[in-house]
C-alpha cells in the first residue's frame, strides 16, 4: 500500500532507497539526507549519524520535528557551503525530478563526501533516461574524471500504483 502521510504519498520511492542505501552504507555513518523535506526518511535510517539538508525553511521545520537529525542545512543545490570531506555518505530520496536539483549537484556531493564515501540517489527511471541528458553529462565527467565510480545500479519501484520505475544509484566517491 501507498503511504499518503505527510509525505504526499511519494514514501515508496524513500523506503526503495533505503534498501539499496542500507545494504551499501554501514551503520554508524555520518550521512547527510539531501532534499530531507519533511524528515520522511529519518525514521528508516536508524543507526546512522544523520543531518538534513533542504532548500525549504518550512521542510526543515517538519523535519526539526522528528528529532531524528543531528543538523539541519537550509540551502539549495549546488551551493551547499558545507566544508569538503564532511560526511561519509549522501542519501538523496527524490530530489532528481524535472526543474529540481541541478546537474552540478553531483560535483557538490563528490565535494562534500569523503574519499571512498558514497553517494546513493534516485531518480525516475524514463526521466533519468529521456529527459536528464545534462545529469547523465555530469555524471559520466565524474566518472571520466575519476572523482567517482558507479558501485551499484538498479531498477525500483517509484510510483508503483502510477507504473512509475525509479533508478538506484551507488557512487563510491574517489577523491
Amino acid at each position: 500500500a501507498e503511504y499518503m502521510g505527510s509525505c504526499g504519498g511519494c514514501m515508496r520511492h524513500v523506503e526503495e532507497l533505503v534498501h539499496v542505501f542500507t545494504a551499501h552504507v554501514p551503520k554508524g555513518a555520518k550521512v547527510l539526507d539531501v532534499g530531507c523535506g519533511t524528515g520522511c526518511a529519518a525514521a528508516m535510517l536508524q543507526g546512522y549519524n544523520l543531518d538534513g539538508l533542504d532548500l525549504s525553511g518550512g521542510m526543515l521545520k517538519e523535519a526539526e520535528k522528528t528529532g531524528r537529525y543531528g543538523t539541519l542545512i537550509k540551502a539549495a543545490l549546488p551551493v551547499t557551503d558545507l566544508p569538503s570531506n564532511s560526511y561519509e555518505a549522501i542519501f538523496c530520496a527524490g530530489t532528481f525530478a524535472p526543474g529540481q536539483a541541478p546537474a552540478s549537484s553531483f560535483a557538490e556531493f563528490c565535494r562534500v563526501v569523503v574519499p571512498n564515501g558514497l553517494v546513493v540517489f534516485q531518480a525516475r527511471s524514463q526521466w533519468w533516461q529521456e529527459e536528464a541528458l545534462d545529469h547523465q553529462q555530469s555524471v559520466r565527467q565524474l566518472e571520466d574524471e575519476a572523482r567517482w565510480q558507479l558501485v551499484h545500479k538498479e531498477e525500483t519501484p517509484y510510483l508503483p500504483l502510477e507504473n512509475i520505475t525509479g533508478l538506484a544509484f551507488v557512487y563510491r566517491v574517489l577523491a
